[in-house]
């Protein structure tokens, strides 16, 4: 597990939050935008959780997500396929979650947060299990900071109990190319 910190330009993480904010509350329409919930991944992820909005980043925002990963040193376009199709944004309600599972599907598995301020009592923690030390470590979710999930570790998120705000983040799947 490695965390990056500000890990895209202040500028472009608030947009990414602007732009999933403005869908959940109808200031932003667009036609050919992809949104489900969380209702459509397996079960054994969703148990009884609340709602998670999924919206897919449009491909020349999802262009400028990779140009800032790259930038980072987390994305690699020699090494990693593009990020459009597994380049989505959360929104997370009051009461959604993501119980311990894994993500062996993808070489690494990126969360960034977009919330400028969260409090600890808003619960949406990053839960993993260190193989290491065989002890679990929560990441508190700061705004600009990205969890790489480069090792297929056991992780989860506990339930976001915020009444105020939604919390919201980037969820990103980087696939080798073949």
């Amino acid at each position: 597990m490695k965390i990056y910190k500000n890990v895209l330009s202040p500028e472009f993480a608030k947009k990414l939050y602007t732009f999933a904010t403005d869908i959940v509350s109808g200031k932003h329409y667009q036609e050919d935008l992809a949104v489900w919930t969380n209702f459509a991944w397996d079960k054994q992820i969703v148990k009884d959780s609340a709602p998670v909005l999924c919206i897919r980043i449009p491909k020349t925002t999802s262009k400028k997500l990779e140009e800032e990963l790259q930038r980072s040193g987390i994305f690699d376009p020699q090494t990693d396929k593009p990020l459009y199709e597994h380049a989505l944004i959360y929104v997370w309600f009051k009461n959604s979650y993501i119980p311990c599972h894994e993500d062996g599907h993808a070489s690494k598995a990126v969360t960034i947060y977009l919330n400028e301020n969260w409090d600890y009592n808003e619960g949406g923690l990053f839960q993993w299990l260190d193989s290491e030390t065989n002890e679990w470590k929560i990441i508190f979710p700061n705004f600009n900071t990205a969890v790489v999930n480069n090792s297929g570790l056991p992780h989860g998120i506990t339930p976001v109990k915020s009444d105020t705000q939604f919390r919201v983040t980037v969820q990103t799947f980087i696939m080798p190319q073949i």
